[in-house]
């Protein structure tokens, strides 16, 4: 089976990848498509290790203490999941050692 792949759509600002994906099948029938997009979140996890390293995680937190910073496709994917609605599922999120990289400063919310 071969594959072919195309860039659609790139945003610099972002990071997200639009990509058309063509893969053949046995037979035409079998033939696929996908619109596939990706996210390079490189610089916003480096951003966020560096707001972490700045913000001392025993200081109190404030109103409106900034903690983490989401990558789009996350965002989007927690919305549809109705965790971002849900104030004591996205804590338990945010408070997951797997997400730390999208945290901004330590401790537990």
């Amino acid at each position: 089976m071969s594959s072919e792949r195309r860039v659609l759509d790139f945003d610099p600002h972002t990071g997200i990848k639009h990509n058309f994906v063509y893969e053949a099948g046995e037979t035409p029938s079998q033939d696929r498509f996908v619109i596939e997009t990706t996210q390079d979140v490189s610089d916003i996890i480096a951003r966020n290790r560096a707001s972490a390293n700045d913000v001392d995680k025993h200081k109190p937190w404030g109103e409106w203490s900034k903690v983490a910073s989401l990558p789009l496709g996350i965002y989007y994917d927690l919305k549809q999941q109705g965790i971002l609605d849900d104030k004591k599922r996205f804590t338990k999120w945010l408070n997951d050692p797997d997400n730390k990289y999208f945290r901004t400063r330590g401790g537990r919310i």
